[in-house]
């Protein structure tokens, strides 16, 4: 419960590439806006992602990598 309650405080953030502390910072204002609390950033390299982030707070994700992009379009196409 605990692990749970301090994820709930953070935005984590898997990005391919450099990632700035101010856009690091932006996703997580912006998360805090949206879901009402204060998050603050955890980046984290992942070059598996190919190009975009994915952003975990809590139990919430939202994946806005290119992985999924391209994963996406060829379920569509077949």
């Amino acid at each position: 419960n605990i692990r749970r309650e301090l994820a709930r405080g953070e935005a984590r953030i898997e990005h391919a590439g450099p990632l700035a502390a101010a856009d690091a910072d932006a996703i997580a204002a912006h998360f805090s806006k949206v879901l009402g609390r204060a998050v603050r950033p955890v980046a984290r390299r992942n070059d598996a992602l190919l190009g975009g982030f994915r952003v975990r707070v809590g139990d919430d994700v939202t994946d806005l990598t290119a992985s999924l992009r391209l994963a996406n379009l060829a379920k569509s196409l077949s």
